[in-house]
């Protein structure tokens, strides 16, 4: 206070002495030099003398005013300013702000406590003004004891004080407080601490579930069924987890701060190369195969699934990589030995087709050879016994014989037509003498007289050579087809095109049926389409099949040749 009375002292003084001053001065003279007589300067100077009085009174009282005016509108405006401090101190959001100080005994004392005190602690500002323990007592007591070393400290060094401390309100609940105050000290050598404490409830709720995320997050990381890794740029190990180290045969502690090359030498160089993709191309790669081995199988080659990802820094640099691995060495050598199997099952298939096409070749050569043969020459009989049966004069005889000899004849007209057609069901002789687009267009004639479907096959060009297990081969799924159609299609028309060009040979069979529909093609019952498929991968070709609803169905062979 005493600079500001000096600084008024001041400022009313200092204009009294300069007009004072230039007043005696100029007068003094001015009278001088207007009256000469001795006796009238001397009533003059009185006059003077009264004037002056006059108007320093006046020049006072306006100075006084001017400066009791101007104090008069500071004081309002620091009572404003004041107002406006402890109008936001008391609607502080979950907050208050307080000035605290110890008295002599050490009695903790508040100088000052806004209204936002009884939002956060359920008490009013006046109680705790009047006994200050109000608020100490709601503490945990756990905490008491951190609380008073935290007061001591601050007060012997003059540091900050900043503390989380756990109370309870009047209405029972537990709440979490935020104090943050600084000391100082003041003219009368007390120690004075001004200070905001604010309720971090919801903040410490939040940091806890963050805390307990966070440890199920790294609980879910080191137990994950996946090799997981978090590696620098430089490919340091960041973070690993235990099935990962456990796969390289190191202890995770181990692995922090060591490079691939120092962990698994023998995967450095492919870690590199993914590395060096992300990089330039700024994208993941979600799935590829690693090969090597590690300290815990030395020796011994592994196969891994792995994925890599880029970590990126808030202007989008990358920082380092996240790892995803997966050990599918045993995945890999199940689905070599599945190969292995699927393959000599294959093999298996293919000669048991083999000798089954050759049973059929033998078989359809005995019953046309030998059992025709025979009903040939039976029927030669019946041609010599009808002839003889001229000499025998029992008429009535002789015409029961001629007509039970004809009976016979034409009994052994149909078995050898019915030992041509077995024989030719087994193995069509225009297959091995004249090629297998003659077999086709024979098959399809055979097929249009007794299904009574139209079907016409085209051959490009007309004779072309092929090995007989292709020929063999094809012609069974041509015959497949064409059951397919009879039981299934419901069509009037089949069109069937055999073609070779730019060694593969394409037999293309469409008909105008209703159209095969996409459950039939997934039908695992489906075993003549099945039966195609096998057929057709056993010779190296591939065999597609589709339909629309009435737009009938067109199934393709493509079986790749030697060119010739």
């Amino acid at each position: 206070m005493k600079r500001p009375v000096t600084q008024a002292v001041f400022r009313i003084v200092l204009p009294y002495v300069v007009i004072a001053g230039l007043w005696i001065v100029l007068s003094d003279r001015l009278l001088e030099s207007l009256v000469s007589d001795p006796a009238a300067l001397t009533q003059w100077s009185i006059y003077k003398g009264l004037f002056f009085v006059l108007v320093t009174a006046l020049l006072l009282s306006a100075l006084l005013r001017v400066e009791l005016l101007g104090q008069e509108r500071a004081e309002e405006e620091v009572r404003e300013s004041e107002e406006r401090l402890r109008l936001l101190d008391d609607n502080l959001p979950e907050s208050y702000v307080y000035q605290s100080t110890r008295e002599a005994d050490g009695t903790p004392r508040f100088l000052y406590l806004s209204a936002g005190v009884e939002r956060v602690h359920g008490v009013k500002a006046e109680a705790c003004l009047g006994d200050a323990s109000t608020l100490r007592r709601q503490a945990a007591p756990e905490q008491l004891a951190a609380l008073a070393e935290a007061e001591a400290t601050s007060l012997r060094n003059l540091s900050d004080l900043e503390m989380d401390l756990r109370i309870c309100r009047p209405d029972g609940q537990w709440r979490w407080v935020q104090l943050l105050c600084r000391p100082r000290r003041n003219a009368d050598g007390r120690v004075i601490w001004d200070g905001v404490a604010t309720d971090v409830t919801e903040r410490k709720r939040s940091e806890e579930t963050i805390r307990r995320q966070y440890v199920e997050i790294a609980y879910y990381y080191d137990h994950a069924p996946i090799g997981l890794a978090v590696l620098d740029t430089d490919l340091r190990f960041l973070r690993i987890n235990n099935l990962l180290a456990e796969v390289n045969g190191i202890p995770a502690s181990e692995h922090i701060g060591k490079t691939v090359n120092e962990i698994v030498p023998t995967l450095a160089a492919q870690a590199r190369q993914v590395t060096a993709e992300i990089i330039r191309t700024g994208r993941p790669v979600r799935t590829i195969e690693f090969r090597g081995e590690t300290s815990a199988q030395p020796g011994v080659p592994r196969v891994w699934l792995e994925g890599w990802y880029p970590l990126l820094s808030d202007d989008r640099k990358i920082t380092g990589f996240i790892v995803m691995v997966q050990d599918i060495t045993e995945l890999k050598q199940t689905e070599a030995a599945l190969r292995q199997s699927r393959e000599q099952l294959r093999a298996l298939l293919a000669r048991l087709e083999r000798l089954r096409e050759e049973e059929r070749t033998r078989m359809a050569r005995e019953v046309h050879d030998v059992l025709g043969q025979l009903l040939t020459g039976l029927k030669m009989d019946m041609s010599w016994w009808e002839r003889r049966f001229t000499k025998i004069a029992d008429e009535p005889l002789r015409h029961a014989l001629e007509e039970k000899v004809e009976a016979t004849s034409r009994l052994a007209d149909r078995m050898i037509e019915t030992v041509r057609k077995i024989s030719r069901d087994l193995r069509p002789s225009l297959l091995d003498d004249i090629g297998l687009g003659a077999a086709l267009q024979f098959e399809a004639r055979q097929f249009q007289e007794r299904i009574g479907i139209i079907c016409e096959v085209s051959v490009r060009p007309e004779n072309f050579p092929l090995e007989p297990d292709l020929t063999t081969g094809i012609f069974r799924i041509f015959q497949e087809l064409l059951t397919n159609v009879a039981r299934h299609a419901q069509a009037t028309r089949v069109l069937a095109a055999l073609s070779r060009r730019e060694g593969t040979v394409t037999l293309e069979v469409k008909d105008n049926g209703r159209g095969i529909r996409e459950g039939e093609l997934s039908n695992p019952k489906s075993l003549g389409l099945l039966g195609i498929t096998e057929r057709a991968s056993l010779m190296g070709g591939r065999f597609e099949i589709h339909g629309s609803p009435g737009g009938g169905t067109t199934a393709a062979l493509t079986i790749p040749v030697a060119p010739g």
